[in-house]
């Protein structure tokens, strides 16, 4: 039958038991149970010794209110800052993407392909809707029901399309746009006329009404000189 022993003791050779009571503490399987009602179970490395539990050193010292436990990956724990938020970023991201949030939770975040540079560039958008106004493709177009599309340069800045620089105020009504040949277009007087001339003509040549219209010019071989002078 079982025998009690109580005092100290040295044991100099391993012991095999199923279960044994030290003090407050018990030991039974897998177990190690404090036996000391709403007693703690402290286990204490000796001095610079570390606490390992299923393989993992624990921080030697407690942490700063509100820090976390975390892994180096080497086994090692220590105490670190830890957020406050809720919300949980994706497994991986592209850098310098925007953040989207993934179903209509608010606590997930998913990768796009909208990168937004330090410098403040961004690229990767295929479509943009900024109040009225959409960029497409190529296209920039007006989504308010029969809005205008304005375009307004600051200051003298200039209002340029597909090159060409267009004039910083409206013309005298009837004027019509002039391009100078350097990319600069402004308001002139308009011609009275309605007849139109041939693509070139031979210098001093006659004009010749092409058709019989009245409105369409074409070259001729006949040459009148400065000085008046008919060849034939």
């Amino acid at each position: 039958m079982p025998k009690n022993f109580y005092g100290s003791f040295n044991i100099t050779k391993d012991l095999s038991a199923t279960k044994a009571d030290v003090d407050n503490i018990q030991i039974d399987g897998n177990s190690i149970i404090s036996t000391d009602a709403a007693g703690d179970v402290n286990i204490t490395p000796d001095t610079t010794g570390d606490l390992v539990l299923d393989g993992l050193k624990w921080p030697q010292a407690d942490g700063t209110t509100g820090y976390a436990l975390k892994t180096d990956g080497a086994a090692q724990l220590s105490w670190t800052p830890v957020g406050i938020g809720d919300v949980v970023g994706p497994a991986g991201a592209t850098d310098h993407a925007l953040a989207r949030f993934d179903t209509a939770t608010g606590k997930l975040l998913q990768d796009s392909v909208g990168i937004l540079t330090d410098a403040g560039a961004l690229s990767g958008i295929t479509l943009l809707d900024v109040d009225n106004v959409q960029i497409n493709g190529n296209a920039v177009i007006s989504t308010d029901t029969n809005g205008d599309l304005t375009l307004t340069p600051d200051g003298t800045g200039d209002l340029i399309l597909d090159g060409l620089k267009w004039p910083q105020a409206d013309g005298t009504a009837g004027y019509v746009l002039k391009t100078d040949g350097g990319a600069q277009l402004s308001w002139v007087v308009a011609g009275t006329g309605d007849v139109v001339g041939p693509a070139g003509a031979t210098d001093h040549a006659l004009a010749r009404f092409d058709t019989a219209t009245g409105k369409l010019l074409q070259d001729s071989v006949g040459v009148l000189t400065d000085a008046g002078a008919y060849p034939v």
